[in-house]
């Protein structure tokens, strides 16, 4: 039989969901059978998943799709005790066992953890709904609008390798991270940028930089692949005026403000400008 007669069946059905979760080139693979199965030339681990109803229509907020993952599973570790900083994205597909086809049923991306006491419960989005997302509105300001190192024509176009700091950590305990490295740049010039790392499985991590003094930093918040020792990449941040992106980037040129707009906005909403 095929999983699409069995589908139809009566009394043949033998349902089973795989799930895909994916950061990066690193796969968590699912389903929930009693057993290990394999599908498009990987093994499944059994594993006691449930999600709620698939819904479709032009409502964003009715489009998230509830997927519960017991803490015993191995992509828990994802969310805990540290989120991840990349997206990570999930399909899932619908098969029957003893059958060799099965149908994706659900693509999208994980957006939030909530956990409870035996498990983590994550919210989904489809892809669908990023086609949904206004794009970026340009605004008339003073200060630069642009996205810095963001490569393109009318955009930031500074090389972050260029500025970029490589560092080893000498202290790590929480959100507060050293190294030597960090004190060749003057302090707060890192503040607004972001540390990036290899973690162990591959992938690429970065923390948002919110203060940094000499060989200090404090990051957003921490995480458990950051032990005295580790390499990581520092990038500094930028202050969105024209001073800095001309004398510390060298990219007067590129900078995205009016130098020459009104003191007075004539959009605040007073009709007499």
């Amino acid at each position: 039989m095929t999983s699409d007669a069995r589908e139809k069946s009566w009394e043949d059905g033998a349902p089973v969901e795989y799930y895909d979760f994916i950061k990066g080139d690193v796969h968590f693979r699912y389903n929930t059978s009693d057993r290990v199965l394999s599908m498009l030339g990987e093994d499944w681990l059994p594993m006691a998943i449930t999600r709620g109803n698939i819904q479709e229509g032009a409502e964003r907020n009715k489009l998230t799709l509830t997927v519960e993952v017991p803490r015993s599973a191995e992509v828990f570790g994802w969310w805990h005790p540290y989120p991840v900083s990349a997206s990570v994205g999930l399909t899932v597909y619908t098969g029957h066992l003893g059958e060799s086809d099965q149908a994706v049923t659900w693509i999208g991306r994980v957006m939030s953890p909530k956990f409870t006491p035996r498990s983590v419960r994550l919210t989904a989005e489809p892809s669908t709904t990023l086609s949904k997302k206004t794009g970026q509105v340009q605004c008339w300001q003073r200060g630069c609008m642009h996205v810095l190192y963001k490569q393109g024509d009318g955009l930031c176009n500074v090389v972050k390798e260029d500025f970029a700091v490589p560092a080893t950590l000498t202290f790590s305990v929480a959100n507060i991270l050293k190294a030597t490295e960090f004190a060749s740049v003057p302090s707060r010039r890192l503040a607004g940028g972001y540390i990036e790392w290899e973690a162990p499985d591959g992938t690429l991590e970065r923390r948002s930089v919110n203060t940094h003094n000499g060989d200090t930093i404090n990051v957003m918040y921490g995480a458990s692949t950051l032990p005295v020792g580790t390499e990581v990449v520092a990038i500094p941040g930028c202050r969105h005026t024209y001073e800095d992106c001309d004398e510390f980037f060298d990219n007067g040129p590129n900078y995205g403000g009016d130098l020459y707009g009104p003191e007075r906005s004539p959009f605040n909403g007073n009709p007499v400008f």
